[in-house]
């Protein structure tokens, strides 16, 4: 052999060896580093990698006795170690052939805070009093390490974090809800406190779920008809427990703080069952029943009708199929127009109620009135509840949250009273009740509390189906008779209701027999009749008559073929499109580029308003213009500008439909519109540097 490959054959085997040594170091998982906080008064779990068979000591400041455990033969070695009661610094020694030492180390409680956008949102994203909060949280006991976001098909060892100290420069990046909570605890016990804080915004409770749990359930595994596959956030199942969950469950935990739901509202009757099993699986993977507690969605204006109440339902049934878990109520403090509230104080000092309530024997009330049971005397609802505290109280005039509902399922306003403890329904019309429900509804803001002033959940006392039967309202322009035919068709129903006042309809409206006629603006809506129950989403239609319905219209600039709505009349063809559907061929699209249209009315003609719509979906890379000019003429010439509107660009995931309005008063025959689109999806979005799209909507001329 020549020199040449002799001396190429020992470097390799040099560096072969070489690597072994750096691979067969001492290394522990990232939840052991500086600053880490470990679960008081337990036997603790400390784990890592070394060399295969080799010996590891470790040793702790606040005890003398020295651990030995032996790694095994691919190299893993864990053992348990008693914690003290909470206190600390401490500082750790973990030997190998090389020594870690672990310096600022805590003892005190540990809780581990999951969920999506909710628990995920920072103080920096914005909350109440922020600025204050910020300057104010400098306090050493509260720890907190994030772990970072991740989805894997296979269980993962580790992850790449590190424990932080709270301070102003720290907090603003923390989880808010979990901050809260842990400043509650270390106010009220002095102790430390770590929080490790995995969440990920959108993420659906399947991802949170061990894949082979879905898998083995009928119900679980259509998941696939429930998540398109589009959906930008996670839902595959277990992928987010793979990367997020099951690399922390050796470490310790004093319990969970959970806040999810929102993401699944589209099968909020599986996530009765799906969203205990999680946390059975969670507490499996852990070895012990370890508390949980979690947040209940708040109010929200989702598309479809009970989607959040249906999930709120199935987080309250969760009280009562899993023990050692505690439910906060946020009706009083959510937004209907906004999906996450800015009040995450509140929430999380409520989650820390349960905590010190439950796990601290505080002699204090921690939640508020919850549904016990209900009983019926003569014409009268009465409801019982737990967790009364002194009894009840109702803050304010909504008799829109209170329903009961006889024989027939339909349900009216009722008349309620206190009496004490019990909640008493009865209406003069439902002389023989049989069923009440309280805020069960997405928009429900709740004003049903204990004294302590906890909210109640929202509840339901009957268990009926709710039925989903669309119908679809079809208006058609008809030129000979100036108006449009308007026709309705129902899916599995076995009889249409309808009114033409926008109003909601009822078993006594308007049935709907065939085709009728339409010659002025009018409000329709329709709900369908499946074997005697009224259904709870509700088609609506508004038809647009106007002097620009169907007249001439040129695009000076060119919409996309992708969404080009209904085609050149898109715009003008009395019908508004869906705020929360850019694909119903309602919404004209323009891609990257600017809405540039002239509209003749035919002839002059006196005009007092012109209104058009702008859709806001940044979920789907759609901004509402960043300026809008409308210009008017009366021989297509000389235009005179009659309105300009500029509109700042802001982060704000919430679907709405823009309406801009000119009032004027002159004689006009062609009205041009000029919308600049963003251009590109700005920095902080998602779809930054991509095209932005600019959607628009029916042009009224009144």
């Amino acid at each position: 052999m020549s020199a040449r490959y002799r001396n190429w054959g020992m470097t390799m085997l040099i560096s072969l060896c070489f690597i072994s040594i750096l691979t067969a170091r001492l290394r522990l998982p990232a939840l052991f580093s500086d600053h880490m906080v470990l679960q008081q008064n337990q036997n603790v779990v400390f784990w890592g990698w070394s060399d295969p068979n080799a010996t590891i000591t470790i040793s702790c400041s606040w005890e003398t006795e020295v651990h030995r455990v032996n790694a095994d033969n691919k190299a893993h070695w864990k053992t348990l170690v008693k914690t003290p009661a909470a206190g600390g610094p401490f500082t750790i020694s973990i030997s190998e052939r090389n020594t870690i030492i672990l310096h600022h180390v805590m003892v005190g409680e540990v809780w581990l805070c999951s969920g999506q956008s909710n628990m995920e949102w920072t103080p920096s994203a914005g909350i109440d009093n922020k600025a204050e909060e910020i300057e104010n949280s400098n306090n050493p006991l509260i720890h907190h390490i994030r772990i970072p976001k991740g989805s894997s098909d296979y269980p993962q060892e580790n992850v790449d974090a590190s424990w932080e100290v709270c301070s102003p420069e720290s907090m603003p990046h923390f989880s808010a809800v979990a901050y809260f909570f842990a400043k509650e605890l270390t106010e009220r016990l002095k102790i430390p406190v770590g929080i490790i804080h995995s969440s990920w915004g959108g993420s659906a409770a399947e991802a949170w779920t061990p894949k082979n749990r879905i898998d083995a359930d009928p119900e679980f595994s259509k998941w696939k008809e429930v998540f398109p596959e589009n959906y930008q956030w996670p839902y595959l199942p277990g992928t987010t427990y793979n990367a997020m969950i099951y690399p922390l469950t050796p470490y310790r935990i004093g319990g969970v703080l959970w806040y999810q739901g929102e993401s699944n509202t589209s099968n909020a009757l599986v996530y009765r069952r799906l969203f205990p099993a999680m946390i059975s699986s969670w507490r499996e993977a852990w070895g012990y029943e370890f508390p949980f507690y979690f947040v209940q969605i708040a109010p929200y204006n989702y598309g479809r009708p009970l989607q959040g109440s249906l999930v709120q339902e199935a987080q309250l049934k969760t009280l009562d199929t899993l023990n050692n878990t505690g439910m906060v109520v946020t009706t009083d403090i959510g937004n209907i127009q906004d999906i996450h509230p800015k009040n995450k104080q509140e929430v999380g000092k409520r989650l820390a109620l349960w905590a010190l309530g439950k796990n601290f024997n505080q002699s204090l009330t921690y939640s508020g009135p919850l549904y016990k049971s209900m009983t019926i005397e003569n014409n009268k609802v009465i409801i019982t509840f737990n967790h009364t505290g002194e009894g009840l109280i109702i803050k304010g005039d909504k008799p829109e949250l209170y329903k009961i509902a006889g024989e027939n399922r339909q349900f009216v306003e009722a008349q309620v009273e206190i009496d004490r403890d019990k909640l008493i329904f009865s209406h003069e019309n439902v002389p023989e009740p049989i069923a009440a429900r309280y805020a069960f509804s997405n928009v429900s803001e709740g004003n049903l509390f204990n004294t302590e002033g906890l909210p109640a959940s929202p509840f339901r006392t009957d268990d009926w189906p709710i039925v989903y039967s669309n119908v679809m309202i079809k208006s058609v322009y008809d030129p000979a008779s100036q108006g449009f035919l308007v026709t309705m068709e129902g899916e599995n129903t076995d009889q249409i209701v309808y009114n033409l006042d926008g109003s909601e309809p009822g078993m006594q409206s308007n049935k709907y027999t065939g085709p009728f006629l339409v010659k002025q603006k009018t409000q329709i809506t329709a709900k369908a009749i499946t074997q005697q129950l009224l259904s709870e989403n509700t088609a609506a239609k508004e038809v647009l008559m106007h002097k620009a319905t169907y007249r001439p219209i040129s695009y000076l600039s060119s919409y996309s073929t992708k969404y080009g709505g209904s085609g050149n009349y898109t715009l003008i063809n009395g019908q508004r499109g869906n705020v929360n559907a850019v694909n119903d061929k309602e919404w004209l699209g323009w891609e990257g580029n600017d809405m540039e249209v002239v509209l003749d009315l035919g002839e002059n003609t006196r005009t007092r308003k012109i209104e058009l719509s702008f859709l806001q979906n940044q979920n789907a890379w759609v901004f509402l213009p960043k300026s809008v000019e409308i210009s008017v003429s009366s021989n297509g010439k000389q235009y005179n500008e009659v309105f300009n509107h500029e509109e700042p660009l802001k982060n704000d995931r919430v679907n709405l439909d823009r309406i801009l309005t000119a009032h004027l008063n002159q004689n006009v025959r062609y009205v041009r519109v000029v919308a600049r689109n963003q251009g590109i999806c700005p920095p902080w979005h998602p779809g930054a540097g991509s095209k932005s799209w600019l959607f628009a909507d029916e042009i009224i001329v009144e």
